[in-house]
């Protein structure tokens, strides 16, 4: 999950049930991230999110 929101510079992520009929079932957010994550892997999160190319 991190390394797709990374990959595309995204902030929030579907999350999918492919066996019941591709429904939306929740999201992903930094939120979710800030919970689980280190503050360095915080900080790398954001810079390559938030970082303009």
């Amino acid at each position: 999950v991190l390394h797709t929101m990374e990959q595309h510079r995204i902030k929030r992520l579907p999350v999918i049930d492919v066996q019941g009929g591709h429904q939306l079932v929740g999201m992903i957010t930094e939120a979710n991230l800030a919970k689980n994550l280190t503050d360095t892997q915080i900080a790398e999160f954001t810079t390559r999110v938030y970082a303009t190319a």
